[in-house]
């Protein structure tokens, strides 16, 4: 025995144990088996006494002492159903209760029932049907290397856009490049006076601020020449200013 431990009797099976000094007030039972409150059953096949714990015999359990009795008393009768086959029943229900409506086989030319949501995509009535339809024809994919169709070369590419943050950075630069080509200088003093000047108001859609932001909108865009300079630049907000794109429209002012 180890020191600072003290020698107990259990109060259910009366079996000596060995505890702590400072938790000897509160145990009282030697293990979790004695601590859950059990109930004295007979088996009704075998009549064997066994115990059953108490939370199980109220739910209902814990009729027959093992499998093997239980075994003996459901021959002859069903097993109730599990939660797949309950799924499964109600899945075939609900299959029964949608509306379905009769399609011809692309192959073997017989009606088949199908579901109305799966009119577009069913074809075929069975695999069969569908495996003698595509024989001799070639998949898609065969006879193409996997670097034959990188970078442009593949048919999703969108002109080498990505989400990394480098590319935004990049088009920055690309854009104030232009910029310096074109020509034409634009300070914050003279957006500030424009603005004043505009009443704050987009050309286009007439909001004022602070219900919309304005934005600084090149009549000609920079992407076509268009200089950066105030007889070049419109007060837009940003919703109207991406729907002009790269169009050359001057917005009047009323």
């Amino acid at each position: 025995m180890r020191p600072n431990q003290v020698i107990k009797l259990c109060i259910t099976c009366g079996k000596k144990f060995s505890i702590k000094a400072s938790h000897a007030k509160k145990r009282k039972k030697c293990s979790r088996a004695c601590s859950i409150s059990r109930i004295k059953r007979i088996c009704p096949v075998c009549s064997k006494e066994f115990t059953v714990p108490k939370g199980l015999a109220e739910k209902g359990y814990g009729i027959h002492c093992g499998s093997k009795c239980y075994g003996k008393t459901m021959i002859g009768t069903t097993r109730p159903r599990g939660i797949k086959q309950q799924i499964s029943k109600t899945l075939s229900l609900l299959y029964s209760q949608s509306p379905k409506f009769f399609k011809k086989c692309l192959t073997c030319e017989k009606d088949v029932r199908i579901i109305k949501s799966n009119c577009k995509r069913k074809k075929y009535c069975s695999k069969k049907c569908y495996g003698i339809s595509n024989k001799g024809k070639q998949a898609w994919n065969k006879g193409i290397i996997y670097t034959q169709i990188l970078g442009n070369k593949h048919w999703n590419w969108k002109g080498g856009i990505t989400k990394l943050t480098s590319y935004g950075t990049i088009k920055i630069q690309q854009r104030k490049a232009r910029m310096t080509n074109n020509g034409g200088e634009f300070t914050l003093e003279e957006w500030e006076q424009m603005k004043k000047d505009f009443k704050r108001t987009c050309l286009s859609c007439r909001k004022t601020e602070p219900e919309i932001k304005l934005t600084i909108d090149h009549i000609i865009p920079v992407t076509r020449g268009g200089k950066h300079q105030a007889t070049n630049i419109q007060p837009l907000c940003k919703p109207c200013n991406s729907r002009k794109y790269t169009k050359i429209i001057r917005y009047e002012h009323s």
